[in-house]
């Protein structure tokens, strides 16, 4: 259920006068960020503003959708589960990846989500001294 980023973009427009919007996608919905801060979400391409007391005495009548708060809570653990992994040393005392939920039992050996070179420059990142000079 990922959002238009025409919508998105349009959003923003509407809110940026003068302040400091950012967004980010996660979960299939989007983060709405005002001066840091979230206040609002975007999913299906509608928008929910955050329900604070300020917020609800300038909206006036506010229409609250409880459905689509238990979908995000589902759609957000699925997503959460397919991306899950538990941490175990082996016999070796190496760590290994076990992925959770996906019903296969799979077993990777290296980080997942991550290649050759990523796994290079944290490596060689970690041989820097810049946490001993902290």
């Amino acid at each position: 259920m990922a959002n238009d980023q025409d919508f998105v973009d349009f959003v923003v427009d509407q809110i940026e006068n003068g302040c400091e919007v950012s967004y980010r996608h996660m979960f299939g919905g989007t983060s709405l960020y005002l001066n840091g801060k979230v206040v609002a979400l975007i999913c299906d391409n509608q928008l929910f503003v955050k329900p604070t007391e300020a917020g609800r005495v300038y909206i006036g009548m506010v229409v609250e959708a409880p459905e689509m708060a238990s979908s995000m809570a589902v759609s957000g653990l699925e997503s959460f589960q397919s991306s899950a992994y538990r941490l175990q040393l082996n016999q070796r005392g190496r760590l290994t990846w076990h992925q959770v939920g996906d019903g296969k039992g799979r077993v990777l050996t290296t980080e997942p989500e991550t290649g050759f070179w990523r796994r290079f420059r944290t490596r060689l990142m970690g041989l820097l001294p810049i946490e001993r000079q902290m």
